[in-house]
């Protein structure tokens, strides 16, 4: 093991599997990722973008997939390395948001990201279930987590907008009638809210409506930018009789440095531990 797979490990415990042989292949990645500069990152991701972009079969196949989660493994180890660098120029003041090479790299995941999301998402799979016996998805380790969720909101999405295309709206708002509008008229007595309208898409924001590819995206970038900065079982502030997350914040701080701009990531970051009970 290198020097600097040693240190990222050191840093990043959690993004070690329990199981033995999961955690090799894992780290056999890792060694070739640290060797690389950001300029050879990008020229290593874009071939990924061009097997995608040009993928031709009307179903995802099982090599594919291997495929895509081998790309998921890579960024969730390309992500934390710029998190690294993130802190030393910060703690350095060197930080640079012009940074071309950044901005490349980072324009490029994103790329290769949206790729990914149209083929899970438009494609049939060759066999059920075909990410779930993927190492990628079996690790118990952080990226393992964010791998599996990535790949859940998905096709959680696609599933959701495949229902309103079949007149999924129609029957939510047939059922809100019968069954939750005296919940939304509680709601509106007890917080003083003063409405003409008790209807469900007066109650949801925008309405009921299928979720563009731009939201989609975002979702699924933050869903792999979350937990970047966690490394110890429990990171939070205390404050008066509550606990505020910390490790969500500094997931913000470096989602917006890193993304450049991009809000909708950053939020998917920041709000990850939000407790609405409250």
């Amino acid at each position: 093991m290198s020097d600097k797979t040693i240190e990222f490990y050191k840093r990043f415990k959690y993004c070690i599997p329990s199981n033995k042989e999961i955690a090799k292949k894992e780290e056999d990645i890792l060694e070739n990722i640290t060797n690389m500069s950001n300029k050879e990152l990008i020229a290593y991701i874009r071939q990924y973008v061009a097997k995608l972009t040009y993928y031709k079969k009307n179903f995802l196949d099982l090599e594919t997939s291997k495929l895509i989660s081998q790309m998921l493994i890579e960024i969730g180890f390309i992500l934390r390395i710029q998190y690294i660098d993130y802190l030393k120029n910060k703690e350095n003041d060197t930080l640079n948001s012009n940074d071309e090479e950044i901005n490349n790299l980072s324009k490029m995941i994103q790329i290769l990201i949206h790729e990914m999301i149209i083929i899970i998402s438009s494609k049939e799979y060759e066999t059920d279930n075909m990410f779930d016996n993927l190492d990628a998805l079996k690790s118990d380790s952080t990226i393992g987590h964010t791998n599996r969720i990535f790949i859940m909101i998905i096709e959680t999405i696609a599933f959701f907008n495949d229902k309103l295309n079949h007149g999924a709206a129609n029957k939510l708002r047939i059922d809100f009638k019968k069954k939750y509008y005296k919940f939304a008229e509680r709601i509106y007595q007890r917080y003083n809210i003063v409405s003409d309208s008790n209807t469900l898409d007066s109650n949801v924001k925008l309405g009921i409506r299928k979720i563009e590819n731009y939201t989609i995206n975002d979702a699924a970038m933050g869903t792999l930018m979350h937990d970047i900065s966690l490394d110890k079982d429990r990171d939070y502030i205390p404050l008066s009789d509550e606990e505020k997350d910390n490790h969500s914040i500094k997931d913000y701080a470096f989602a917006k440095y890193f993304m450049r701009g991009n809000e909708g990531v950053a939020l998917t970051v920041s709000l990850h531990h939000e407790y609405y009970s409250y």
